[in-house]
């Protein structure tokens, strides 16, 4: 797939290595992703904040020289798959960059379902998809992972107000009561929410356990809660 004409590099790339804990690296071929960590109850203190959690499939989206692709959490390439998702990547201000996201089609609310996106992947249906992104792992030669998520996250955002706008979307987050954003998610029939460690690094590992009514999946600093009578909530931490 080849990058469209008028794309140009965009400054922010300077924000970015000037991140702490950003250093200079290779691209890499794939980065493990961190796994979010189901818990039974919502963390508390301040140094939070709280992400949508979407019901859809977890992807990495490459920019190599250009050329798009996106990957599972597996690692596998299916920029096929997600063709629409992967030409809009290709207009990004952008030579390289790695971005952590959930590519989601919405049901007639406009609310992320999971078995929507299973039915649209088994019809070869692309028109529905889109893509939130919620980390941003590298960038134009340079390893963002050590910076703190915050940083990381203001950075993607300052660059995708020079990207296309449609179907890649950022994931914005709060940074308030974590009880209150649950409750909300609850009463909105979301799949949960994610709360992360506001100066958390990226960190690829994770393991899983399940107890009674709930799941738990304990990561590098992410958790997720789910009781079974409502959606989840994960924390990073």
């Amino acid at each position: 797939m080849k990058r469209r004409s008028g794309t140009h590099r965009s400054p922010v790339r300077f924000l970015a290595r000037m991140l702490l804990g950003a250093k200079p690296a290779l691209f890499p071929d794939f980065i493990e992703p961190c796994i979010p960590t189901l818990r039974d109850r919502v963390p508390a203190g301040s140094g939070w904040l709280f992400e949508i959690k979407f019901d859809g499939y977890r992807v990495q989206l490459h920019l190599k020289a250009g050329h798009p692709a996106i990957l599972t959490r597996g690692g596998y390439d299916w920029t096929g798959r997600f063709a629409p998702i992967a030409h809009a990547l290709a207009d990004w201000p952008a030579n390289d960059l790695i971005l952590d996201g959930e590519v989601i089609v919405p049901d007639e609310k406009g609310i992320a379902r999971f078995s929507e996106l299973q039915a649209d992947l088994a019809s070869g249906r692309k028109d529905r998809m889109a893509c939130y992104v919620f980390d941003f792992l590298h960038f134009d030669g340079f390893d963002l992972c050590k910076a703190p998520l915050t940083e990381r996250k203001r950075v993607l955002r300052e660059l995708m107000a020079s990207a296309p706008k449609g179907l890649i979307l950022y994931s914005d987050h709060l940074e308030t009561d974590g009880a209150a954003a649950y409750k909300h998610a609850c009463a909105m029939g979301l799949e949960g929410i994610i709360c992360k460690r506001a100066d958390a690094p990226y960190r690829s590992e994770g393991t899983m356990t399940k107890t009674g009514d709930r799941s738990y999946c304990l990561v590098g600093g992410w958790e997720m809660l789910a009781p079974k009578d409502c959606p989840g909530v994960a924390i990073s931490g």
